[in-house]
């Protein structure tokens, strides 16, 4: 006895928990959903989907002559599905491909609208039950599997892909060209999507060109800095032995400051011992036209090398002039230096 309780309580709440969504339908709603809820996961053509008069009613007058079309293709599917409140079925292929790719039904249980997307060439025709609420006419909704072809933007991008595919197979154009111009109307920006194309070859040009100049000019620079490097090391170097070898103890740990003031005193040291005064700004002039030496000097070499190997005589020879006359400039500055501090 206890367990027939039981049984009838179970049943009575699974019943309760099918019924109550339709019992809060308005009364044509109520006799379609309790049509449509058992067929879900059904073949709707073992079920006769489309011969119950309540579905098949309102579809005639809904789709006209379009009405044939739309069944053929919608007979297709393969199962009757449920999302929320909306009943639907999608085709699965389309028996008519000039007529329709793609054809889809929903009935929507909240606002008992029916509806039917027909899809052709990429754009879709939708067919909706004029339904009011409150004053306002209700737009279809659509279930996820249908989305794809009622957004307006995948839609778009659906029909220029089409447009692409359709356009350079039919241009006698191959490889990168043809690349170029499915891209520009996938985009639906031709001009803008033509015009970087543009840009990006000239920028190869312009950088084609400048390689073998620049190239010469970048390892020129990098020669001239590790020589500069190598000669601030050398005279740092000289002037921490010359401040050892005056203090007579061995060298301390010195901070940047300190080795600057040690590498002047060991200047001023070697002038002193040659009965000469020389200020710490003119033993700096002396270090810094030393290094401007050295740079023309590098200069002077990668100039030479490059007439060596250049086409244009005339104007590598140009070059190694300018360079010649930057090395003169610089020895001038240093001796004038030299002169300014009394150092031969």
């Amino acid at each position: 006895m206890r367990t027939k309780v039981l049984l009838i309580s179970f049943f009575a709440f699974f019943l309760a928990g099918c019924v109550a969504p339709a019992l809060m339908l308005s009364p044509q709603s109520q006799l379609l959903w309790a049509l449509l809820k058992p067929m879900v996961g059904l073949d709707p053509n073992e079920a006769n989907f489309f011969q119950q008069p309540m579905i098949k009613s309102r579809l005639q007058p809904l789709l006209g002559e379009h009405y044939d079309t739309a069944v053929t293709l919608i007979s297709t599917a393969t199962e009757l599905q449920q999302q929320g409140p909306m009943f639907f079925l999608v085709s699965k292929n389309s028996p008519l491909p000039e007529v329709a790719e793609k054809a889809g039904f929903v009935w929507n249980s909240d606002t008992n609208q029916m509806a039917v997307l027909l899809v052709s060439g990429g754009a879709p025709t939708v067919f909706a039950e004029q339904v009011k609420q409150e004053g306002a006419k209700v737009i279809p909704q659509w279930p996820d599997e249908l989305a794809e072809y009622t957004d307006p933007a995948k839609l778009r991008a659906k029909a220029l892909e089409k447009a692409a595919s359709t356009i350079t197979e039919q241009l006698p154009i191959e490889g990168k060209t043809k690349e170029l111009t499915e891209t520009a109307i996938k985009s639906g920006d031709i001009k803008g999507t033509l015009n970087n194309e543009v840009s990006a070859k000239k920028q190869t040009v312009i950088d084609d060109i400048k390689a073998p100049i620049v190239a010469p000019i970048d390892e020129a620079k990098q020669q001239v800095k590790d020589k500069v490097e190598l000669k601030k090391q050398t005279l740092e170097d000289k002037a921490k032995q010359n401040a050892k070898n005056l203090v007579g103890k061995d060298e301390p740990v010195l901070s940047d400051e300190e080795e600057l003031a040690a590498e002047l005193n060991a200047e001023a040291a070697t002038l002193n011992s040659t009965n000469t005064k020389a200020t710490p700004a003119q033993l700096e002039a002396i270090k810094q036209a030393e290094i401007r030496l050295e740079q023309a000097k590098v200069l002077l070499d990668a100039a030479k090398q490059k007439e060596q190997a250049a086409t244009n005589k005339t104007e590598a020879k140009v070059l190694v002039l300018a360079a010649k006359d930057q090395v003169r400039k610089a020895e001038k500055d240093l001796a004038e230096a030299k002169a300014a501090a009394g150092k031969k």
